[in-house]
């Protein structure tokens, strides 16, 4: 659907209900349902809502906050990014907008840029949840272990019943021994060693499990490009883009 299409339908869906067209707070409630939506339609539609609240007034910080997440659940965290920069410019102590652009930064692997606006989040908003649970996940992805775990043992003695929280606590314990073995090939290689193929392959897999792509692609780089794991029935390979695809393996015909 182009914008012209989807700034149509924000109309008609105004005029079905009668709200006010094209008044700031009725695209604003409008977008804000369109959001909460999980079909990629819908998503379409919030965005240009919020887009069409900027093009009226520019400097509506709630609405540059809503278009960047409206973006990242659309799996877009790149484009998001600055959208959600503009956000906190606007408003610098607001704690969603911390945490969006942390989770954003997070997504496409900037740890350490995620990390300073989460944990200056955690310290406008002490204790919240959202907060915390954010805020460990990246240091989870990051590798940043026993901070991971004070953060979600924080949370823990916070809000005990935390499902998310004790999730995530076992699967911090499950990831510790996948980055220990990335550390360890990974420090090695640094020191000028060459690792067998095999344990770059086992790398490679417990940083798909830790999902960094950013070390998943380094390993790949280093194993020529391209691994077949039969046992899987995998092969991955870099797709061009400094991403990874996968396929699967082709059995292979034998003669009669």
């Amino acid at each position: 659907m182009q914008v012209d299409e989807r700034r149509e339908k924000i109309k008609k869906i105004c005029e079905e209900n009668e709200f006010p067209f094209p008044e700031i707070s009725v695209l604003m409630g409008v977008g804000g349902y369109l959001a909460e939506q999980p079909d990629l339609e819908s998503l379409e539609l919030a965005e240009t809502a919020f887009n069409m609240i900027l093009e009226m007034e520019p400097g509506n910080a709630d609405a540059m906050h809503n278009l960047g997440v409206t973006m990242m659940r659309q799996g877009r965290s790149g484009d998001a990014v600055p959208v959600l920069r503009k956000a906190l410019a606007l408003s610098p102590e607001d704690t969603g907008s911390l945490v969006a652009l942390g989770a954003a930064l997070s997504n496409t692997d900037e740890y350490p840029d995620a990390l300073i606006y989460l944990e200056k989040a955690a310290e406008i908003s002490p204790g919240s949840a959202k907060v915390l649970m954010n805020l460990a996940t990246c240091l989870l992805r990051a590798g940043e272990y026993d901070a991971a775990e004070k953060a979600l043992k924080d949370l823990l003695e916070s809000d005990p019943l935390n499902v998310d929280a004790a999730e995530a606590l076992e699967i911090l314990k499950r990831q510790r021994k996948a980055w220990d073995m990335v550390k360890k090939v990974r420090s090695r290689l640094d020191e000028g060693d060459s690792p067998e193929p095999e344990e770059i392959e086992a790398a490679f897999m417990a940083s798909l499990s830790l999902g960094r792509r950013d070390l998943s692609v380094y390993f790949l780089e280093l194993l020529g490009g391209e691994i077949r794991l039969p046992a899987t029935g995998s092969v991955y390979s870099l797709d061009g883009r400094g991403g990874i695809k996968v396929e699967a393996i082709r059995p292979e015909i034998q003669p009669d």
